[in-house]
C-alpha cells in the first residue's frame, strides 16, 4: 500500500476504538478508550504511532500518550 495508507490505517484505528461500536467492544475487554488510549509502535511502526497521534491530537481525539520502541524518524 502506498504512503500515506498506514497513517491513515492507524488513525482510523483510534477512530474506531474512540467511537461508541469501539468502545462497546473494548470495555468488556477491561479497556477504556475514552481515558487510556495510547498509540505504539516499534521501529519505522514506531514512526507511524508518532504521526497517528498527532494526527489524533489535531482531530480533537484525547491520546493519553505514546510508546515508541526504537522509533525509526529520517534516513
Amino acid at each position: 500500500h502506498r504512503f500515506p495508507a498506514a497513517y491513515d490505517d492507524g488513525l482510523a484505528g483510534v477512530r474506531w476504538a474512540k467511537s461508541p461500536p469501539g468502545r462497546a467492544f473494548l470495555l468488556p475487554l477491561g479497556g477504556d478508550a475514552e481515558n487510556k488510549c495510547f498509540v505504539a509502535g516499534d521501529s519505522s511502526g514506531g514512526n507511524i504511532a508518532h504521526h497517528v497521534a498527532v494526527r489524533a491530537v489535531e482531530e480533537g481525539l484525547s491520546i493519553v500518550g505514546t510508546v515508541l520502541l526504537m522509533p525509526m524518524f529520517g534516513g
